[in-house]
């Protein structure tokens, strides 16, 4: 004998087996409160069973604690089959995305620091006129071999600006040569620590030349 049409809303138990399924709401609503009390012990059956009811739910499978089926099915079948269908496919992508995501951050966790020095630029010790020679005899090559290097030398200050140093004079091997050397300053308080004349010694990126003045950014004063 066919199983007749009870009392309990097909939309009530799809809402409740979709939303709340894993803990047991929907067996509760449909009076089947022990298999509802277990199927919240064990969180929806790890989400097995929680899955299995859902779909017996959208396939009108499911029954009351009488045998009778859920009121409102055929009107109201295509949509739960779509909205749940939807809600299923856009949780297991936000669960990939969120799997991924925690994949690269272990992934950079993991970049020990011995690593992490590695991929640090060397710093080039030199004598601060190989770079001044350097841009006197051709600036286009020059510029092409230094441009980008972190260099470290040891020159006197001619001039002090607002974040700035400034180089001239001896750092070339032609005492007539008007070659100029601008460091800009990472730290712009390094300024107020040092004065015209003396000899310090820095690391900077070598930058290109204009007007015969080297410029280096990102300069340290060591």
């Amino acid at each position: 004998m066919p199983a007749k049409v009870g009392e309990k809303s097909f939309i009530t138990t799809w809402l409740l087996s979709l939303f709340l399924g894993g803990l047991g709401v929907d067996r509760f609503y449909l009076g089947k409160v022990g298999t509802g009390i277990l199927k919240l012990l064990t969180f929806g059956g790890l989400g097995v069973w929680y899955l299995i009811d859902l779909i017996m739910v959208i396939t009108n499978a499911t029954r009351d604690k009488d045998g009778d089926k859920l009121e409102g099915y055929e009107k109201n079948k295509v949509l739960a089959i779509v909205v749940t269908l939807v809600i299923l496919v856009l949780g297991i992508g936000a669960s990939a995305m969120n799997s991924s995501k925690t994949n690269t951050i272990n992934t950079q966790s993991s970049v020990t620091p011995e690593a992490s020095q590695e991929q640090k630029q060397e710093v080039m010790k030199i004598d601060v006129k190989t770079l001044g020679d350097a841009f006197d005899a051709n600036q286009v090559a020059a510029e092409k071999e230094w441009s980008g290097k972190l260099v470290e030398f040891a020159a006197e200050i001619t001039n002090i600006n607002e974040g700035r140093l400034s180089f001239a004079g001896d750092i070339t091997s032609d005492e007539y040569s008007m070659t100029q050397i601008s460091c800009e300053l990472k730290d712009e308080d390094q300024a107020l620590n040092v004065k015209n004349g003396q000899t310090i010694t820095v690391q900077g990126v070598v930058g290109e030349q204009t007007i015969g003045v080297i410029s280096l950014g990102d300069c340290t004063v060591l």
